[in-house]
């Protein structure tokens, strides 16, 4: 078993993330509060065209925020993964976070952490996260995220923007 932890500010998780993510050849299940990293983008993006199956959970809040109203996220890097084929998006239904920042490579490498997905979380906030081969920890991430996976009320990216948008809408009407 083998444990890496790592820092970010000064230092930079894109490309230990991007490494760690161009490595698999199987799947990837990564779950993330925020992904709008341009390089881990590209990353995932590549290795769907690859063949990898990409399982992407996200948290409905975030990504309304990222959305801005539009659900074919126009302004968001996360545009270039809708619709692509071995990648599947699910996001959570609850407005209750899902805080995660984790994802698990071939089902056999865990990274975990503080560190969004993001510009700012990958080099200037000050986060840490840490890759285990342990697998025990890897069975417990499989578990969970198996579990958010299944969830009956999970949406689609445009059902969470859409919903999002109309529920604005219909507030924004009564005032």
């Amino acid at each position: 078993m083998s444990n890496a932890t790592h820092y970010t500010n000064p230092a930079n998780a894109a490309p230990t993330d991007t490494a760690q993510l161009g490595i698999a050849t199987r799947t990837i299940d990564f779950a993330a509060y925020s992904l709008t990293h341009p390089q881990i983008v590209t990353t995932l993006l590549d290795r769907a065209t690859a063949g990898v199956q990409i399982r992407l959970y996200l948290d409905r809040s975030e990504l309304e925020a990222e959305a801005r109203g539009n659900p074919a996220l126009p302004n968001s890097p996360l545009a270039q993964l809708l619709g692509v084929p071995n990648l599947y998006i699910k996001v959570k239904a609850s407005m209750i976070l899902m805080h995660l920042k984790s994802y698990l490579v071939d089902t056999r490498l865990l990274r975990d952490g503080s560190a969004n997905f993001s510009p700012l979380g990958e080099s200037e906030q000050d986060n840490s996260f840490t890759f285990t081969d342990d697998p025990a920890a890897v069975a417990a991430f499989s578990a969970k995220f198996a579990d958010m996976w299944n969830r009956a009320d999970n949406l689609s990216v445009t059902e969470a923007i859409e919903t999002s948008a109309a529920y604005a809408r219909e507030r924004a009407s009564r005032h």
